[in-house]
């Protein structure tokens, strides 16, 4: 993982979206693994990259254990992790019925204070139109936080014709003022992110979502992907963000800046 990040760094990356798994390779959100990979990373780059750490049920977590595994790593039951930068946090997952919503207020409101960056991940117009609700209630906190528009894949709406056409329509129901992102999976990513950044959004590149280069070759690792999206997906040539921390405030709507 430590010298993934410092390849993708060199290519353009300026923020890490990162998972770690247990010894039998299955997906875990434990924070003493967490720890261990971050110490790895920032031993190998220092504080060049962005570290956002999942929140993904993956099929093994239920709202009540996601909501603990986030304390645990932001130190709300004792000693957090350092150097997690952000936390990302499925809509649908940690907020997907009343009760839940209720339930991650408070955690919700732990990030914004502590200033780790939250970014909500909505999968459809339905979840834009209850992020919107959680945001009028209060439940997601007003100000510095982030969306991640996630296209090419899950229930597409009836009305949509493409992985593109959800993009921009997802791009169309957020309000103005907030900072987003987008991904999308296999051989739509790349003109998904494209189309991203020429909407001014930031792009989420990686092996994650698709393993597929524009050509349809298979690439060889998250830099190979990295690499083509900076060549050939930025249509505008909006620059990087020169340091991803500081962009961490153009994320969470405090100022203006391109990743």
């Amino acid at each position: 993982m430590a010298e993934a990040a410092a390849a993708v760094l060199d290519a353009g990356a300026r923020m890490l979206h990162l998972h770690v798994r247990d010894r039998a390779g299955r997906h875990t959100l434990d924070a003493a693994a967490y720890r261990a990979a971050i110490a790895a990373i920032r031993a190998r780059v220092g504080g060049e990259l962005f570290l956002q750490c999942t929140s993904e049920a993956a099929g093994v977590y239920d709202a009540a254990a996601q909501r603990r595994a986030v304390d645990a790593l932001i130190g709300a039951d004792g000693a957090g992790v350092d150097g997690v930068d952000g936390i990302s946090l499925a809509v649908r997952e940690l907020a997907g019925n009343d009760a839940d919503a209720r339930a991650a207020a408070p955690l919700f409101g732990r990030l914004h204070a502590r200033g780790i960056l939250a970014q909500y991940i909505v999968y459809s117009a339905a979840d834009i139109a209850e992020y919107h609700a959680l945001r009028a209630r209060g439940i997601i906190p007003a100000g510095r936080h982030s969306v991640l528009l996630v296209a090419g894949k899950r229930e597409p709406d009836a009305i949509e014709t493409s992985a593109l056409d959800k993009l921009r329509r997802m791009v169309d129901a957020l309000p103005a003022e907030t900072p987003w992102m987008a991904c999308a999976f296999g051989a739509h990513e790349f003109a998904c992110l494209t189309e991203a950044a020429r909407l001014g959004g930031h792009a989420r590149i990686g092996f994650e979502n698709s393993l597929v280069l524009r050509d349809g070759r298979r690439a060889a690792d998250n830099r190979q992907l990295i690499e083509q999206f900076t060549v050939a997906g930025n249509p505008l040539h909006r620059p990087l963000a020169a340091e991803f921390r500081q962009a961490k405030v153009a994320l969470g709507g405090d100022g203006d800046g391109d990743g």
